[in-house]
């Protein structure tokens, strides 16, 4: 098994800001597979009150379970 860990930082490092959250969606998971997925972060879970809704662009995972 390839166990790999990658840190991103943006380019004002110690400034860090939370670029934004997302969900896995588990159910789409099968046991001892590899899965990539694309997910899009967004400022919060709850959207209904978010008036920032920018492009976070795309984040790209690779799970294992």
């Amino acid at each position: 098994m390839e166990q790999n860990l990658r840190l991103v930082f943006d380019q004002d490092i110690g400034q860090d800001k939370r670029l934004g959250i997302t969900k896995v969606p588990l159910i789409e998971l099968e046991g001892e597979t590899w899965k990539e997925m694309e997910l899009r972060p967004l400022p919060s879970l709850y959207m209904l009150k978010i008036k920032d809704k920018k492009d976070r662009e795309t984040l790209t995972i690779k799970v294992y379970i």
